[in-house]
């Protein structure tokens, strides 16, 4: 069992959905369901052109908004770029590295790393996604694929600050194939003991989300188990009602 202190983490990735009306009720909907649940810290990230509109729904509420993305320079001729500097004085978190920007734009764990250190030199916090394509897990290789991931990623990173690592085995994102929760628990007990050796973040607090296909009829089976701290929701943080479900159950079951 985990302790009484123990809060999980939700973070809803809207990814490119919702003009800003959408969103704003969207973020009515979600509050009105789940904006007093305890125990549970829960973060929406919506498109980068909304996060400043939506900035002032968020001040009274208990929950953070996010980014999904981040470029790892303060300012230059980058067209399109949206710098952590433009950003952090609305934001308490960015998801950086998702498979679909590792695998669409081509972004290597070197640039990941830079996102993360700029993130976290703005005290932000950084939700680094990690996870192996189908064909590594086929191999058997999904331990050793991760943990490189990880070691490119942070280990020249010097920091005594929070970070977040999202596992999303990339063969179940966005279908209705579920990684196993026995499996996630697997990877995410050898990752978390693969970091403890990684020497500049061996001390830092971190937690380790789970992402892929959770909705609220499986999302229980992860968060209870030990060391899996929480969730990145994709498809289901679109549904206000399926969202709230998902953060009252770990709310009243964590």
């Amino acid at each position: 069992m985990k302790n009484k202190s123990y809060i999980s983490t939700v973070i809803a990735n809207w990814k490119m959905h919702n003009d800003f009306n959408a969103a704003l009720d969207l973020v009515i909907k979600i509050f009105s369901y789940s904006n007093m649940a305890k125990n549970v810290e829960k973060i929406i990230c919506p498109p980068a052109v909304n996060i400043i509109p939506l900035y002032d729904q968020f001040k009274n509420s208990t929950f953070s908004l996010g980014a999904q993305n981040i470029n790892e320079n303060n300012e230059g001729t980058y067209t399109g770029e949206i710098s952590v500097n433009m950003l952090k004085n609305y934001i308490t978190h960015a998801i950086i590295g998702h498979s679909e920007r590792r695998e669409i734009f081509n972004e290597s764990n070197y640039t990941i790393s830079l996102k993360a250190k700029a993130l976290l030199s703005n005290k932000i916090v950084p939700v680094i996604c990690v996870g192996e394509p189908l064909e590594i897990y086929k191999k058997n290789r999904s331990v050793e694929f991760i943990n490189n991931q990880l070691f490119e990623i942070l280990s020249k990173i010097q920091t005594n600050s929070e970070i977040l690592i999202a596992y999303e085995p990339i063969w179940s994102i966005g279908n209705k194939n579920p990684a196993d929760p026995v499996y996630v628990e697997k990877i995410i007990t050898k990752s978390k003991d693969f970091l403890s050796t990684i020497r500049p973040i061996r001390n830092v607090n971190h937690k380790f989300l789970y992402g892929g296909s959770v909705n609220s009829k499986n999302v229980l089976d992860y968060t209870k188990q030990q060391n899996i701290d929480g969730v990145l929701v994709g498809s289901a943080s679109l549904d206000a009602s399926e969202f709230g479900k998902i953060v009252l159950q770990i709310s009243n079951n964590g």
